[in-house]
C-alpha cells in the first residue's frame, strides 16, 4: 500500500473521530441543558410549595378534619388553607410528571405516585368539589396527569372518611 493511501485513510479516520467527538459533545450539551432545566424547574417547584406550606400555618390538621366532617362550615381563611393543601399535592404530582417527561424518573413512578395519593387527598366531598372546580378552569396540568387523577378518584376503593373509619373499626 502506498504512503499516500495510508495517509488518506489516516486522515479519513481522524475526520470520523472528530465528527464522533463533536456528536458526543452535542449529546452532552443537550443532557446538561436538560439537567439545568430540571434544576430550575425544581427550584420553582420548591419555592411554590414553600409558599403553599406557609399558607397552611402551624396546625392545618384541624382545618383538614373540618373540611371532611363539616365542609360547608369552612371559613374563607380555612378554605384557603385547604386550597394550599390540595394544591401542594397537585404541584408535587405535576413535578413528578415533569421529571418523567425529561427522563429523570420512570413514567410508571409518577403514575403510581399520583394514583396512590389522589384518592386519599381528594377523596372526600370538599376535595372532589375542589378538584372539579380546579380541573374545569385550569390548563396547567397535562391531560395525561388529569386523566390519572380522574381515574383514581373514580375507581377509589375508599373515601378519605372511609379510610379512617376502617382503621377505627380495626381497633375493636
Amino acid at each position: 500500500m502506498d504512503s499516500n493511501k495510508v495517509g488518506y485513510w489516516i486522515q479519513v479516520g481522524a475526520n470520523i473521530g472528530i465528527l464522533g467527538g463533536l456528536f458526543l459533545v452535542g449529546v452532552q450539551i443537550n443532557q446538561n441543558t436538560s439537567a439545568i432545566k430540571a434544576q430550575m424547574n425544581a427550584g420553582a417547584h420548591e419555592s411554590l410549595l414553600q409558599f403553599e406550606y406557609t399558607m397552611m400555618g402551624e396546625n392545618p390538621s384541624a382545618v383538614w378534619a373540618k373540611s371532611i366532617e363539616n365542609p360547608k362550615d369552612l371559613t374563607l381563611a380555612e378554605q384557603r388553607l385547604i386550597d394550599a393543601y390540595f394544591y401542594s399535592y397537585l404541584e408535587r404530582w405535576r413535578h413528578s410528571y415533569d421529571l418523567a417527561e425529561n427522563g429523570f424518573v420512570d413514567e410508571e413512578q409518577w403514575r403510581r405516585f399520583a394514583q396512590s395519593e389522589a384518592a386519599y387527598i381528594l377523596g372526600n366531598a370538599y376535595g372532589r368539589a375542589w378538584w372539579k372546580r380546579w380541573n374545569d378552569q385550569s390548563e396547567l396540568l397535562p391531560p395525561e396527569l388529569k386523566s390519572v387523577i380522574e381515574s383514581s378518584l373514580e375507581s377509589a376503593p375508599y373515601t378519605t372518611e372511609g379510610y379512617f373509619s376502617t382503621i377505627q373499626e380495626g381497633l375493636e
